[in-house]
């Protein structure tokens, strides 16, 4: 049976103007779904529900909550994308640093995705002490997209490890 993981990522913030979503981090976060869809995994992902913020969302915020929330309920990990704008600062994405406190409160293996700098909060570096996070660099993905999948099956023998430990 495939395993739901759900996948988020900068979306209203990630938007430019009129030109529409960020042709770079939609290249990236298009790269990691294929990949997770091509392993088989069973994809949630507001990118694809929201056609890349095409869909005007802006006054469904209850909606979008319950939903992601209910995505996260059923998701067996949480992959963030938290990929950097053209100047190397991290993309605001307020919603998946939501997403990430819900994961790791629920005990779920998370892959996060970044520029492995020191670019992001304290509590985005820290998390791996006190969550089961694989991190991998946003670069390495440009370059072979299938590691998205090694990372995420490293996230769940992470977790099914650290589950075992507590229990002794």
């Amino acid at each position: 049976m495939a395993k739901d993981v759900f996948v988020g990522g900068p979306i209203m913030h990630a938007i430019e103007g009129h030109d529409g979503y960020d042709t770079s981090t939609r290249r990236l976060i298009e790269s990691i779904l294929t990949a997770l869809d091509r392993a088989g995994f069973r994809v949630l992902s507001a990118h694809r529900a929201e056609h890349w913020g095409k869909v005007d969302m802006s006054e469904k915020y209850f909606d979008v909550c319950q939903r992601d929330f209910a995505w996260m309920l059923r998701a067996k990990a949480f992959i963030a994308v938290l990929p950097p704008d053209r100047s190397g600062e991290p993309i605001r994405t307020d919603g998946t640093c939501v997403e990430l406190g819900w994961a790791s409160a629920l005990g779920k293996p998370i892959v996060i995705v970044r520029q492995l700098s020191d670019r992001h909060s304290h509590l985005v570096r820290g998390l791996p002490k006190i969550a089961n996070v694989i991190e991998i660099d946003y670069r390495e993905l440009k370059v072979s997209p299938s590691a998205i999948v090694n990372a995420l099956e490293q996230a769940f023998k992470l977790s099914t490890r650290k589950m075992a430990e507590s229990e002794t």
